[in-house]
């Protein structure tokens, strides 16, 4: 289910990959974005907060909307085994109504997981409220994924079908990642088991997707992950790791063996490790590695912005006052 203006962005992008076993709903409280919007279906809240240009920022009118909505909302969850809900935290229908509509699909018996964005930080007012509504979707969801949407420099260099660092693809593969590793049954029945426990205890979560061309391409994969997240110690701190390796037919065992080789240094002891292999003959010798580490830390200020002291110390308690000492060096001075 994509909410407000930005969870509608992400779900069109999911129709425009054709998912596989998932159901999209769009809901928004605009009536011209909802219509715009790719979706199996939609759905308009309304209240009286909001008018039909939407909230205009306003998160107690989308919260006031989805709360008035909600006996609708949970005719639609009714059935559902996984809800996944899309949204933008820095709008006032995703940051108002999302924490709601996760809080009715949680009471539904579904499992619930959480994308989300946040504001540029240039906007601390807005930014501040996306905080609160992130707290709010911790209380309300079993896993919430904080979806990085800042553009790297890499991001220019790949095609966009199989772009790492775009958030809409990033959501798109770990869905369809996470649907497949679900359903399936069989030998990996116990894979689907360990990663509904590892969701169901996920609290903040990050996702990391890595791409690669070449002959080495699980290696190269791995690698690209590995540097986007240890520079923000989330893998140090996860309570949860689930990797998801793709790629044609030529993917082996001994090449998923050294991607674990890689990853295992940089996690705990105690972390829960789910990893599985997907063959797609789309990929055509490309490799793609989806990494989500789950209970990690918040990289913001609860607070949100707030002003650091500064201490000064004196380090040499002891030490005398400053003296001058003449010296006469017969040094001409140089200008420019």
């Amino acid at each position: 289910m994509g909410i407000g203006g930005v969870g509608n962005d992400l779900l069109t992008h999911l129709m425009d990959n054709d998912p596989d076993g998932v159901y999209c709903v769009a809901t928004d409280t605009d009536r011209y974005h909802l219509h715009i919007a790719r979706a199996h279906s939609r759905f308009l809240i309304e209240s009286e907060l909001s008018s039909d240009s939407g909230t205009e920022g306003d998160v107690d009118a989308g919260r006031d909307a989805a709360l008035q909505a909600s006996e609708s909302l949970e005719r639609i969850f009714q059935g559902a085994n996984v809800v996944f809900i899309l949204a933008g935290m820095g709008g006032g229908t995703g940051g108002g109504a999302a924490p709601i509509v996760s809080d009715l699909a949680r009471r539904s018996g579904s499992l619930v997981v959480g994308f989300v964005t946040m504001p540029s930080h240039f906007e601390p007012s807005i930014f501040r409220t996306a905080i609160e509504s992130i707290r709010r979707m911790l209380n309300s969801s079993d896993t919430v994924v904080l979806v990085d949407d800042q553009p790297s420099a890499l991001s220019f260099t790949l095609p966009y079908g199989l772009n790492p660092n775009e958030h809409g693809q990033a959501c798109c593969s770990l869905i369809s990642s996470i649907t497949n590793a679900l359903k399936d049954s069989g030998s990996l029945n116990r894979d689907s088991v360990a990663l509904r426990s590892l969701l169901r205890r996920g609290g903040l979560a990050t996702v990391r997707v890595g791409d690669s061309y070449s002959p080495c391409g699980t290696e190269e994969a791995i690698l690209a992950v590995l540097r986007d997240s240890m520079p923000l110690g989330h893998l140090s701190d996860a309570r949860g790791i689930f990797i998801d390796v793709v790629g044609d037919d030529g993917l082996s065992d001994a090449a998923i063996g050294v991607a674990l080789d890689f990853l295992t240094p940089h996690i705990g002891t105690e972390t829960e490790l789910v990893c599985r292999r997907r063959v797609d003959e789309k990929m055509q010798g490309a490799t793609r590695v989806h990494l989500l580490a789950t209970g990690v830390g918040f990289p913001y200020s609860w607070g949100g912005y707030r002003r650091i002291p500064i201490d000064l110390y004196d380090l040499e308690p002891e030490s005398a006052d400053d003296e001058s000492v003449d010296l006469a060096l017969d040094l001409q001075q140089l200008e420019a």
